[in-house]
């Protein structure tokens, strides 16, 4: 069973998967106790290019053979794309076509939609943050951001 603070199913992102191969990103503690607590991690094929291409590109080629690693163990489930999800990734894009919405996001979104569950490890609040899925009220992205404490004025 999932606490409070972690989720049960949890859909990733690619923007998440860099952030818990990166130790020196600020959120690479908290991606990290999210991966490890879930009960499932789920990841759209759609997007498997794109992390293999960001985690060569920007830690080092290890940390995507890494990444292949850890899908090879069944560590992280990768997830068909289908042509439901097609069809649902374009909806999308033509109705948030300001958001400049990828196939990447969009493929995340579908198999978050397909799964009914809005939890995703995400850093990118841009788009997740403001697309209205139809299977749940919002996207709730993890790691949870630091909540920001209020100072005194100097």
């Amino acid at each position: 069973m999932a606490s409070a603070v972690t989720p049960g199913t949890l859909i990733v992102d690619t923007s998440g998967v860099v952030a818990l191969y990166d130790a020196s990103a600020k959120a690479h503690k908290g991606a990290l106790v999210c991966v490890r607590n879930a009960a499932l991690r789920l990841i759209p094929s759609a997007i498997l290019a794109e992390i293999d291409y960001m985690l060569a590109a920007r830690l080092a080629p290890q940390a995507a053979r890494d990444f292949l690693s850890a899908v090879e163990s069944g560590f992280f489930m990768v997830e068909p794309f289908t042509r439901e999800d097609a069809g649902y990734c374009g909806a999308l894009m033509d109705r948030y076509q300001s958001l400049k919405l990828g196939l990447a996001d969009t493929a995340v979104m579908a198999v978050a939609e397909r799964h009914h569950t809005p939890d995703v490890l995400s850093l990118d609040n841009r788009h997740f943050g403001v697309v209205k899925p139809a299977a749940f009220a919002a996207f709730k992205l993890w790691p949870p951001a630091p909540v920001a404490r209020n100072r005194p004025p100097k």
